[in-house]
């Protein structure tokens, strides 16, 4: 058995299926997706199936997938930021495996932990101050949420937001407001790119959620997490090498070996990219649209 780890796929079916044909995928191999398994493709529905109706396959959640909860429990939300988005999860709520493709969705987690290959995956990031016992704590809070029935719908109520941006605030706010807490986690493991450095309180990083910010002192998140590692002679990362999507720009490329991008376009017309855990090797597959 190979376990695969696949980009951000965004509804482009016909392009997982090609690529998983190439690598001769089978029913002994397992395939875990970074997350943005739908939106913007064409065939959301179709990549769902696909993943729902085989047993070895598996998600994190990315930041577009949570279309599909807020579309139930939440659309007024969508109706605000995007009609697009609420028509494709509606119409996929519609069909008569809906329910059972939104329940799927809201079984898996935020992040996986592969022991085996000493792999993380986590489809934006981890706040570089947290380590990796912390990361997975925190997701398993939020997905105590997200499989209750009531819990997502209370969630995703309170989803939608980029403050609290920093762990500090997070924590101070969450007296007023829990969702404040659990928000600053979804955020951090689904939108973050780029971060604010603090000198002072490292729990003071802030996330910068808006891509058009000019603010030069800006850095990839994974950049700073190692300079934290480096200044206190603490692995954060305790040996794991951390495998992420979400970030079309980078194109995979962090030119740090610890770090794996995976996030290659697909959803932009570039490339779907899938990562093999046994020979640490990249095959990527055009766009098929």
């Amino acid at each position: 058995m190979t376990t695969y780890i696949v980009g951000d796929i965004h509804g482009s079916y016909f392009t997982l299926m090609k690529l998983l044909e190439r690598i001769r995928f089978s029913d002994t191999d397992k395939l875990i997706s970074v997350g943005d398994l739908i939106n913007r493709g064409k065939f959301s529905l179709e990549v769902l199936r696909f993943f729902v109706n085989n047993k070895n396959t598996f998600s994190v959640w990315g930041n577009h997938d949570f279309l599909l909860p807020l579309s139930k429990y939440a659309p007024y939300v969508l109706e605000n930021e995007s009609s697009d988005m609420l028509k494709i999860g509606k119409d996929i709520l519609s069909k008569p495996d809906g329910e059972e493709l939104l329940n799927w969705l809201c079984s898996q987690e935020l992040i996986i932990e592969l022991k085996e290959y000493n792999a993380i995956i986590v489809h934006a990031g981890i706040y570089p101050i947290w380590s990796i016992k912390e990361a997975i704590c925190f997701s398993k809070e939020v997905s105590k949420l997200l499989s209750n029935e009531d819990g997502c719908r209370d969630l995703m109520n309170n989803l939608y937001g980029d403050m609290p941006d920093s762990w500090s605030e997070a924590k101070q706010s969450q007296k007023i407001n829990y969702f404040n807490r659990v928000r600053f986690i979804i955020n951090s493991m689904t939108r973050m790119r780029l971060v604010k450095p603090n000198i002072e309180e490292k729990a003071s990083v802030k996330l910068v959620l808006n891509k058009k910010s000019s603010d030069k002192t800006l850095v990839p998140w994974f950049i700073l997490r190692d300079e934290y590692i480096l200044d206190s002679k603490l692995d954060l990362n305790d040996g794991y090498k951390i495998i992420f999507g979400h970030w079309a720009a980078l194109n995979g490329k962090t030119d740090k070996e610890n770090y794996i991008g995976l996030d290659t376009g697909c959803a932009w017309n570039n490339h779907l990219s899938i990562y093999n855990c046994t020979t640490n090797h990249i095959l990527q597959q055009e766009c098929i649209s």
